[in-house]
């Protein structure tokens, strides 16, 4: 996104998206820090800090943020799908991504701690995979020219972590996540590094570009 939407090139791609995930993640664990320091459970604090209608107000902004997270993912599949059975109709492929979503959430907490698990291991090998195969293959020649400055940009991305602030600071978003976590690991800060490169690696790629055009009928 930082390349194709804003105009990024490598450099300063990764630099806004650094400094999005280490302020976005500094108010979060200040969020996080409460609660157990407090020995306040934190959906009680919340009330206590926000009072009852502010607390509503908090809420009414995380399910309109989830809506949009629900939204862009069931797209994303769609898209997914149509690219493994271009046959599907996108609108079709849609509603399957949908239907699937709305089906584990139906089943239950555990059925989605049980794919979460499934999937890192299955999300790990293939960014693996990805980040081999670049490196097997001729990346562009404009590969670390590609993009420039763009101040608007990365200042888009201070204003996407301000829109999630109204309800990072309650049970919502940390709860007792923070407890369970027990602080960060290395497998977070390894994620970051491989994943946003690899990213920006696939995004930029000809291929992808051509097989947009040929399957979708348009290319960024």
């Amino acid at each position: 996104m930082v390349v194709q939407v804003f105009h990024l090139d490598l450099f300063w791609g990764l630099l806004a998206i650094a400094l999005g995930h280490m302020v976005g993640g500094l108010v979060i664990a200040l969020a996080s820090a409460q609660g157990p320091r407090m020995g306040i459970a934190q959906m009680v604090q919340s009330r206590g800090q926000f009072g009852r209608y502010g607390a509503l107000l908090i809420v009414c902004f995380a399910a309109i943020i989830y809506i949009g997270f629900f939204i862009s993912n069931i797209v994303l599949a769609g898209k997914s799908i149509v690219g493994i059975v271009p046959s599907v109709p996108v609108p079709a492929s849609i509603l399957i991504g949908a239907l699937s979503a709305t089906a584990i959430g139906v089943i239950g907490y555990r059925f989605i701690h049980t794919l979460n698990r499934i999937g890192s291991w299955v999300m790990g090998s293939a960014l693996l995979a990805g980040f081999l195969y670049i490196f097997a293959h001729d990346l562009p020649a404009d590969f670390f020219t590609r993009g420039g400055f763009n101040l608007h940009a990365i200042v888009a991305y201070f204003i996407g972590i301000i829109v999630q602030l109204p309800f990072a600071n309650t049970s919502l978003y940390v709860g007792p996540y923070a407890n369970w976590v027990q602080g960060a690991d290395l497998s977070w800060l390894v994620g970051l590094v491989v994943t946003c490169p690899l990213y920006y690696c696939l995004a930029t790629r000809s291929q992808v570009h051509a097989r947009k055009a040929s399957r979708f009928g348009y290319a960024d």
